[in-house]
Formats: structure tokens, C-alpha cells, sequence
């Protein structure tokens, strides 16, 4: 949570701006807010991705889990291959990727809890495989091409609005689950790490 409001909005914000003047036909369009569109798009994406898979009743469960599932992994695949390739972008600080590996870590296994609730055995057949590799394969790209700012503007965008839903979905407490203090405890711990770097 602390990740999302303190570094990723204020670099939507910075990268819009950038984005604007890269790209000249956004002046004075609706797509001004071309990266907030990009955020809300990635919300909506994860939203309706998250209402499909939540509405299967019983009687269908078998008959579409398969397909629902290939699509819930592949929407997760190109969330962590995207993100693969953001971690090359990161500052090159020791200390900025330790707080990036913790944060994200952290995010991953709230990640798989949930994909292992929704799919149970045919997740831990394949889907654990595909979403580590796909890390890894979106790190490699973004170590072999190298996108101008805006583009990674763009890609954090997306990320931004997928996360934001997922991180309130998935890891914020219930109200009748979870422990407050936990919650708050680790909301300033997350928010002084990323105000110090």
C-alpha cells in the first residue's frame, strides 16, 4: 500500500508530464491524463478479470475452470512480466532494490495465496511455474531493450491501477479478519522506507 501512494503515483505524475511533451499530439486532448487512463485501464482489466473468476457457481466450475484459469495466469503473467522489466529500470541504489524486493516480494506471496484459493491443485501444477518464470522473462527484456522513459512510464501506469485494486482486494485486512494493528504497523513502516529513499 505504502509502495503504490508514495512511489508509484508521484511517477505516474512525473511520467506523465514527460509523457506530454514526448508525444506532441496529447496537448490540449482528453488524453492529457493519458497515463491516469493507462491506470484506470489496468484497474479495470484486473477488476473484471477478478469478477469472472468470483462468479463461477459450483455447477459451472468444471466446465470453464480450466479457460478461466489460463486467463486468470495469463493476466498475471503479463503483470509480473512487466514488472520483471520495471525492476531494470529501478535505481540502481543497493539499498532503493532491497526496499523494491521487499515490497514486491511481499506483494507476490499475497498473490499466491489468492491464485491458490481460486485454483487450488491445477495452480500449484503449473501456475507457480509460469508466474516465477515470468518475472524472470520480463526481467531479461528489460535488460535486452531498452524503452524510452515514457514507455516505462506507461508500463508503471498499468501496473499502478492493477495494483492498486489487488492490493485492496488482497492484502488489506477484513473487517472482521486481520489485525489493525499489523495493518497500520506495516503501512508507516512501508511508507518511512520509501519516504527515506
Amino acid at each position: 500500500m505504502a509502495y503504490v501512494f508514495i512511489h508509484l503515483w508521484p511517477q505516474i505524475a512525473e511520467s506523465q508530464q514527460l509523457f506530454s511533451k514526448e508525444v506532441q499530439w496529447l496537448q490540449g486532448s482528453l488524453l492529457h491524463h493519458a497515463l491516469y487512463l493507462t491506470a484506470l485501464g489496468g484497474l479495470i482489466i484486473f477488476f473484471s478479470i477478478y469478477r469472472l473468476v468470483s462468479h463461477i457457481d459450483s455447477e459451472r466450475k468444471e466446465s470453464v475452470e480450466s479457460g478461466l484459469f489460463w486467463a486468470h495466469l495469463g493476466f498475471f503473467f503479463l503483470y509480473n512480466f512487466i514488472i520483471g522489466i520495471l525492476v531494470t529500470y529501478q535505481s540502481r541504489w543497493v539499498s532503493s532494490m532491497f526496499v523494491f524486493f521487499i515490497a514486491f516480494g511481499l506483494h507476490f506471496i499475497a498473490n499466491d495465496w489468492h491464485l491458490r484459493l481460486h485454483h487450488k491443485y491445477i495452480y500449484d501444477k503449473y501456475g507457480r511455474f509460469v508466474l516465477s518464470i515470468s518475472i524472470v522473462l520480463g526481467y531479461l527484456f528489460g535488460t535486452w531493450i531498452s524503452f524510452p522513459e515514457y514507455i516505462v512510464g506507461v508500463l508503471e501506469a498499468f501496473i499502478t491501477g492493477s495494483m492498486v485494486l489487488n492490493v485492496i482486494k488482497s492484502e488489506l485486512p477484513s473487517e472482521k479478519s486481520g489485525s489493525l494493528e499489523g495493518f497500520l504497523t506495516g503501512v508507516a513502516g512501508g511508507a518511512s522506507l520509501f519516504i527515506l529513499l
